[in-house]
């Protein structure tokens, strides 16, 4: 996946061809700097994560607006902020002489966005340790090598489903015993600088992350997508998107009978059994790119919730 520039707005281009007197040009001229920065900002903000679901940002369909508020809503942004962000993009197309994105149901979602607000976020529920273990497939065909490695890597860096999905496997360096990983672009990147990630070895052989991804990159072509569909026949097909990965943990959770699982949920998995051994915030944050520690603090406290709990043994 390429890293994106600072956008302009569509339109923006077209005024300046076109002179101060084009019907886009005064539009244009009517914003005030501030609307300006905030709309290149969304725009921004849409075309990364349609270039991590592989859609183009303009002339896209209305479901897929729809799917982006959902999950701006689901990262815990407020709802009118989620509407701005639709807004701009809706903005762009009509500067862009394209129609509204723009579905009936949007409405609906940003109401959806307004009460959850009022409930408060609702994290991810977080894959711990133990229950890795459980539901790591065994490594005998194809489809338990790939999953295998999808799980443990995911896991063990903390990663998003759209940073899994990106992988290439020039972005993987094996380094003495452990492996670096080069993320080229995530959401927490937004000057596109990439990210380095270091994977250390597990424990044993069977749950080690390292064994696992160099087992599954062995199968692989090397100038492509670490990880790849597999159809009925075990062939291997094209890259992974940021659903399909989201797709296999949560089968993968399910077989064992974990439901609630969503794509993030191996990071906030990691996060969780971070804080419950007493790694330091600053080495969390470190290792999870998170841009925001609040954010960040909402797993650390429900992770040691229970840790050195006042009323132990008090019952």
């Amino acid at each position: 996946m390429s890293t994106l520039p600072a956008l302009p707005i569509p339109g923006e281009e077209v005024a300046q061809v076109e002179g101060g007197a084009s019907p886009v040009a005064l539009q244009l001229a009517a914003w005030s700097p501030n609307t300006r920065r905030a709309y290149r900002s969304s725009w921004r903000r849409w075309c990364c994560w349609c270039e991590e679901e592989r859609i183009l940002p303009l002339g896209a369909d209305p479901g897929a607006l729809d799917r982006w508020a959902a999950a701006l809503a689901g990262e815990g942004l407020r709802a009118s902020t989620v509407a701005r962000h639709v807004a701009a993009v809706c903005t762009a197309h009509q500067l862009a002489g394209l129609p509204s994105p723009r579905s009936g149901r949007m409405g609906a979602i940003l109401r959806g966005a307004r009460r959850s607000e009022a409930r408060g976020p609702v994290q991810a529920r977080p894959i711990l340790a133990h229950e890795l273990v459980e539901l790591l497939p065994p490594p005998d065909d194809l489809r338990g090598l790939r999953d295998r490695a999808l799980l443990l890597l995911g896991w063990a860096g903390a990663l998003r489903r759209s940073e899994l999905a990106g992988l290439l496997v020039a972005h993987v360096e094996q380094v003495g015993e452990g492996l670096v990983l080069h993320l080229v672009a995530s959401k927490g990147d937004r000057d596109g600088a990439g990210a380095v990630v270091g994977i250390p070895p597990g424990r044993s052989p069977r749950i080690c992350p390292v064994a696992a991804a160099l087992a599954w990159r062995g199968e692989v072509k090397p100038d492509g997508a670490l990880f790849l569909g597999i159809d009925r026949w075990s062939n291997l097909g094209s890259a992974l998107s940021p659903a399909g990965v989201g797709a296999i943990i949560a089968e993968r959770a399910a077989a064992i009978g974990i439901v609630g699982v969503t794509g993030h949920s191996l990071r906030a998995g990691w996060i969780t059994e971070a804080s419950r051994a007493g790694r330091p915030e600053w080495r969390i944050q470190q290792h999870t790119r998170h841009r925001d520690v609040g954010s960040l603090r909402g797993y650390i406290r429900v992770g040691g919730a229970l840790v050195d709990h006042p009323g132990a043994g008090l019952l």
